[in-house]
């Protein structure tokens, strides 16, 4: 089972940043990595 995102899941997650970007604050420096890892965790049941 792949564990990474897609080209095309990613394609997905930059529309959802772009219609949610914050106001304010400093911007995600590697936003992909951040989901990838997310990912994982979640597909591993890593809490």
């Amino acid at each position: 089972m792949s564990t990474k995102m897609t080209d095309g899941d990613w394609v997905v997650a930059l529309e959802v940043f772009r219609a949610s970007l914050p106001r304010r604050g400093d911007k995600g420096r590697n936003d992909r990595l951040f989901l990838e890892a997310l990912h994982y965790f979640a597909v591993h049941n890593i809490t």
